[in-house]
């Protein structure tokens, strides 16, 4: 039964970081397909992460953080295509800090996220 676990656990992880490559190469189409696809490739890795998560093959441990990565890719790639009308500023805009725990923006120089109350660094 443990090595189901770990089978699936190294599955999970396997497939994240190919999604991750996959949205980093920018490979294929304009940058704003490119956004597109890092917000839907992001969006489609937390379904899977939720499902391993519930189904019990990703530990807590692992879940958390790799939740609030993907939320975090998620909600940059959205704003990305919200706020930039030139899709080839969007990808590089370094600007787009948002909270590691509820995925909210932040303006710059808070402490404390203002949604959530998160510590920020």
């Amino acid at each position: 039964m443990i090595s189901y676990v770990l089978f699936g656990g190294v599955l999970l992880l396997l497939t994240v970081a190919v999604l991750m490559a996959a949205v980093r190469s920018g490979a294929g189409g304009a940058a704003e397909d490119s956004v597109q696809a890092r917000k839907d490739s992001a969006i489609e890795a937390l379904r899977v992460l939720e499902f391993e998560y519930q189904t019990g093959k990703v530990s807590e441990d692992e879940y958390r953080p790799l939740r609030r990565r993907l939320e975090l890719e998620a909600v940059q790639a959205r704003d990305a295509m919200r706020s930039d009308p030139d899709p080839d500023t969007a990808a590089d805009d370094p600007t787009g800090a948002a909270c590691g725990d509820c995925g909210r923006l932040l303006t710059g120089g808070e402490a404390f996220c203002p949604a959530c109350g998160t510590a920020l660094q």
